[in-house]
């Protein structure tokens, strides 16, 4: 097996080192979440993953991770790592965390069966029963939904959400016309929550039933809810208006015209000049959104607009309406509808608001330049410099989205000239040196990185630009400058996660550079002054490399045993597993290599190494004649690794393993697929002389076979690009096709032909090769005996000799034995 491992060890371990966590506390980082700061929180949550995190913190920062996921709108992204997230604590939060992101990425049917297993004593129990009763009623499930948030006050009757739960269960009791259990979660949330906003709204609500119900005693209880809704000074002055006004229709009903009047102008004295009234009727549209009820919301914001007087109070109410569009991310009606605001308001507020919502709208859409642009915009009309800072950011972030990365290095930088006082101006800064990085420009980006360290040295973005500049001087095969770098870094850096992460990837670097006494001394110091750290796992395994290039195999694989043992899960251990498997199959002891191999792919499915597992398992199955077995897991190999590099070789095994196994059709199938598939490679040539040898086989009970291999070997021996030792095996075997169909002369030049061209390629002299050219040898001598051609015959064999090849003595005899029963030839 040839594979260079080693040395996919060393770059691997170099890339994939990590940088060390700054001085980041996971409480700021859910406040960066809480701010949607998105991007910054996810980039803080792995650099925090970077460090000797106890598994405690690795749990709390995986769900903050699942979070940020999902405040980007990478729900599955979410799901995905909610999935893979067994081997921490809270598996609860793990299911509420990839329910949530089920139902943002509409996925409610998903996210239902997820919830309907949820543990009953955990402490996200509550916010998953509020959860599955939405994603029930989004669904149409609405007395699931009753049955959850009925589940929930009986549980939970004390909870923050308890005022909106009973809220809610009223709306969902209405919606299945269940007006009694309505009337009673309204009298619930009024006696246990009376004065809460959700008990406004259930007042209203709830007179609103009792007035579509008719009788005279439900119009009475109606209007006493509304009278006291009304009177409320605590009220929201929306509620307040709704009552009158729903009251003085109960009123004019009820022929009693002078109260009916009393109660509209109650509700006029809230609403005594026009543009006020349109403002409060676009409040009481962002009311009905926040109560979950979008289409009456956005119906009421388009009456508002509608009847506003002038454009300038229209933009007010429509810009309102554009960010309930982009919260329900109705990206392209939100653009629409910001875009119209645009066009008809002077206002710098409202046009910065605008300009803002368009920019997050077109990002949302993945229209990363425009939104650049429309970001870039917002600047001119912010009149703070927080809001002209943040507006520049994420400008270049648009741009570092859309690989526009000279546009993002220059927003960048205008955010971090600013104001250096400024918490993001370190942020900026530090970016401005990633959009050169990436620009290629790393001369100027390890100058901006310099920069950020004298001109932020208490700022987290310091230590990254200092590891970055290590970076770029590796980058640049620096190795002694990038040594220096570290060894700077773990000086002015003293707290331990730097100084493991430096230390550890001055030990790469040393291993790079062949100093392998250093870098085993650098390993070993990790090891010892930070045993828990991230950086650990890795530097146990190097010192085995270390040893290895030092001429003591016996202890690197000693090293390597106990990096299982001691880092059983560790993300490495499938390449020191691999290794171990490996060097079991070229010492031969093919049982072990088989096992070694299977674990491989048995317990790290996913991993970059587990199809070569497979792979090599049946090879190791193979060399065990052990064809069955080996067929079965190439088989497996095809099905589970369908875009495997490895695919080609896993066909040309099969027929390798069904030619043993002595069926011959089904290896040409395979045979023929790798010729088709991949015509131009190695292994289709190898394919090709494959397939001529099931056709010979064939041949001793299909004659007509002789003259398919045949061809096919001469197919093969026409190609110029192949190998000598491949040409020289299809010579011989053109002439032992044309031998079974009676083509002596021609078999015997080609015989021939293959005995003499090994003199014009002796530095072609493979251990293949040279067997190829003695049995050519011995097949065109053994052909002149039987034609009595003594002395050719003899002349043939003197070539074995003159070779100096294993069959030599053979030859030898065979000469005195002819010399021997033919003496007068001689």
């Amino acid at each position: 097996m040839k594979r260079h491992v080693l040395r996919l060890f060393i770059w691997v371990a170099l890339l994939a080192s990590v940088l060390p966590a700054q001085a980041i506390s996971i409480y700021s980082i859910r406040a960066a979440i809480e701010d949607e700061l998105y991007d910054l929180a996810e980039e803080q949550i792995w650099e925090k993953l970077s460090t000797d995190c106890t598994l405690e913190e690795r749990t709390d920062l995986t769900i903050l991770l699942a979070r940020a996921m999902i405040g980007e709108g990478r729900f599955q992204d979410a799901i995905i790592l909610c999935n893979e997230s067994n081997h921490l604590l809270q598996p609860d939060a793990f299911l509420y965390w990839k329910a949530n992101a089920q139902v943002e990425g509409g996925q409610i049917s998903a996210a239902l069966q997820t919830l309907e297993i949820f543990p009953e004593n955990s402490p996200y129990l509550p916010a998953a029963l509020r959860l599955r009763g939405r994603a029930a009623v989004s669904d149409g499930e609405l007395k699931t939904a009753e049955e959850v948030f009925q589940r929930f006050d009986k549980l939970f009757p004390n909870s923050e959400d308890a005022a909106q739960n009973l809220l809610d269960l009223a709306h969902v009791s209405l919606e299945r016309g269940r007006g009694r259990n309505a009337q009673n979660a309204f009298a619930q949330l009024l006696k246990r929550f009376p004065d809460t906003i959700e008990a406004d709204s259930g007042r209203l609500l709830l007179a609103r039933e009792l007035i579509a119900d008719g009788r005279v005693k439900a119009q009475e209880k109606a209007a006493d809810l509304l009278r006291k809704l009304g009177s409320t000074e605590t009220a929201h002055p929306r509620m307040r208006i709704a009552a009158w006004v729903e009251l003085s229709g109960i009123e004019k009903a009820a022929g009693r015209v002078d109260a009916s009047v009393e109660a509209l102008q109650k509700a006029e004295a809230f609403t005594k000049e026009t543009d006020l009234r349109i403002r409060q009727k676009a409040a009481q549209a962002n009311l009905l959104f926040d109560e979950n009820k979008p289409d009456e919301a956005f119906a009421l914001f388009d009456e508002a607009i509608a009847s506003a007087p002038d454009q300038e109070i229209a933009a007010e109410v429509l810009v309102q309406k554009a960010e309930a569009l982009l919260e329900l991310k109705k990206l392209p009606e939100a653009e629409t509808a910001f875009q119209a605001c645009l066009d008809v308001t002077e206002q710098t507020e409202i046009q910065q608001r605008a300009l803002s919502g368009k920019a997050w709208s077109l990002w949302g859409q993945n229209r990363f330049e425009e939104s650049a642009t429309v970001f870039e915009q917002t600047v001119a009309k912010s009149t703070g410099s927080n809001e002209q800072i943040e507006a520049y950011i994420k400008a270049g972030d648009a741009w570092l989205k859309a690989k526009k990365y000279e546009q993002a290095y220059e927003d960048y930088r205008r955010a971090s000239e600013i104001d250096l006082r400024h918490p993001l101006a370190a942020q900026a800064a530090y970016q401005s040196g990633i959009a050169l990085l990436k620009n290629g420009a790393s001369d100027k980006a390890f100058r901006y990185f310099q920069t950020v360290e004298i001109n932020f040295p208490e700022s987290e973005f310091a230590r990254q630009a200092a590891l970055r500049r290590a970076e770029i001087l590796q980058s640049q095969n620096n190795p002694e400058g990038t040594l220096e770098e570290y060894v700077r870094i773990v000086e002015q850096y003293t707290n331990a996660p730097v100084r493991s992460a430096a230390m550890h990837r001055e030990g790469l670097v040393l291993f790079e550079m062949n100093r392998y006494d250093e870098a085993l001394a650098v390993f070993n110091a990790v090891l010892k002054d930070y045993p828990d750290s991230t950086q650990a796992p890795q530097a146990f395994y190097m010192r085995g490399f270390c040893r290895y290039l030092q001429g003591n195999a016996a202890e690197a694989l000693q090293i390597f045993r106990e990096f299982i043992e001691t880092y059983p899960g560790s993300n490495w251990a499938p390449e020191v597993l691999f290794l171990l498997a490996e060097h079991a199959y070229n010492t031969g002891d093919y049982p072990q290599a088989h096992r070694a191999f299977l674990d491989i792919t048995d317990r790290f499915p996913r991993h970059e190494l587990a199809d070569a597992a497979l792979f090599w398992a049946g090879s190791a199955l193979l060399k065990q004649d052990s064809f069955l077995e080996a067929f079965t897991l190439f088989s497996r190999l095809v099905g589970d690794y369908p875009d495997s590099a490895l695919l080609m070789d896993t066909r040309f095994a099969q027929g390798e393993a069904l030619t043993e196994l002595g069926e011959f059709s089904r290896a040409i199938l395979a045979y023929d697929e790798i010729i088709k598939t991949a015509p131009d490679t190695l292994t289709a040539d190898r394919a090709r002389g494959r397939l001529g040898d099931c056709l010979f086989t064939l041949g001793a009970t299909e004659p007509e076979r002789y003259q398919e291999a045949l061809e096919t070997y001469q197919a093969l021996y026409k190609k110029t690009d192949i190998p000598f030792e491949l040409k020289l095996q299809a010579l011989c075997k053109i002439a032992r096709c044309e031998e079974k169909t009676g083509q002596t002369d021609a078999a015997l030049e080609h015989y021939t032909e293959a005995v003499y061209s090994i003199g014009e390629h002796k530095e072609a002299r493979s251990p293949t090769a040279v067997l190829w050219f003695t049995r050519a040898a011995l097949e065109a001598a053994d052909l002149l005996e039987r034609q009595q051609k003594w002395r050719e015959a003899v002349h043939l064999y003197e070539r074995i000799i003159q070779a100096e090849v294993p069959a030599a003595d053979e030859a030898d005899k065979l000469i005195r034995k002819i010399r021997q029963e033919h003496p007068k030839e001689f």
